[in-house]
């Protein structure tokens, strides 16, 4: 199993969740970033760098196992962060992953992606725990959206 924050188009209510494959629960989550609508008609996500513990590989398993720990708590970032409103997807299997990746053109090989997929602290109910979310990696003109959610 693996656990993924999703924040635009993948959740649950939206065009491209059917991508996520199988998903074994799916909850209410948070963090902290940017959120910005693009012009393209897709979120982009800014998240804050000092929250970043890792980058995603492609080593599945690996990757999912980096996602167990919990923590007792998350300081907010210093900076203009928003909190960032989404679901946490458990995945049935690490490799489902894969699909998500190239949806997200992420390749751990590829600095230049335009997504990255970056291991951060969630918030889920009361407790955070390291997930898998999607950074956005391009330069941008797109518009902040402050209430922290996605509505396309």
């Amino acid at each position: 199993m693996m656990d993924v924050f999703v924040y635009g188009t993948l959740q649950s209510a939206m065009p491209y969740h059917h991508l996520c494959g199988r998903i074994n629960k799916v909850k209410k989550a948070q963090t902290w970033g940017r959120l910005y609508a693009l012009s393209e008609g897709y979120p982009a996500l800014e998240l804050p760098s000092q929250m970043i513990m890792a980058l995603g590989t492609c080593d599945y398993q690996n990757d999912a196992n980096l996602c167990q720990t919990l923590l007792d708590s998350v300081v907010k970032p210093s900076g203009d962060w928003d909190c960032i409103h989404g679901e946490l997807l458990n995945l049935n299997n690490p490799n489902q992953i894969e699909q998500m990746d190239e949806f997200e053109d992420f390749s751990p090989y590829n600095e230049n992606s335009l997504y990255l997929r970056q291991l951060v602290p969630v918030l889920v109910g009361d407790e955070w725990a390291y997930v898998w979310a999607y950074h956005y990696n391009q330069v941008h003109t797109g518009r902040r959206i402050r209430s922290g959610r996605w509505k396309n």
